[in-house]
């Protein structure tokens, strides 16, 4: 008998607009919505409520954008955005990318430690070297 899968759903939350860079121009959007933690809690809360199973935010340590007319594209830090969101929320799976290249790995291991204790397992790492030169 051929095992049958399941779908994951993953939430992935870019810059606190959606992934289309232009988005905050949008009517009724809060421009400065990718530094409100409270937006991102909101968001993983009606994903958990919506039955995903993570939500996942990206990372970059360059600014690669234009500030004049776009916003950042990822959030001020990651891990503190799932912080926030670790504590209130109780069944989502937090998933960050940490580069390896201008992380020291103690640092990296200490910071998945704490979201993992806050978060009480739920934690994911995406490890990736950084592309952006």
């Amino acid at each position: 008998m051929k095992k049958r899968s399941e779908m994951q759903l993953a939430l992935q939350m870019v810059s606190g607009y959606g992934a289309e860079f232009s988005a905050w121009r949008m009517p009724g959007t809060d421009p400065a919505a990718y530094t409100n933690m409270d937006s991102y809690v909101e968001r993983a809360k009606l994903a958990e409520q919506g039955k995903f199973q993570m939500i996942f935010i990206a990372d970059t340590p360059a600014l690669s954008n234009n500030l004049g007319p776009q916003t950042p594209m990822f959030p001020m830090d990651p891990m503190l955005a799932l912080m926030a969101v670790a504590r209130e929320t109780q069944h989502i799976g937090l998933v960050a990318t940490l580069s390896t290249t201008f992380n020291y790995p103690y640092n990296i291991a200490r910071q998945f430690k704490a979201l993992d204790v806050i978060s009480h397992g739920r934690v994911g790492w995406n490890a990736v070297t950084t592309s952006d030169p």
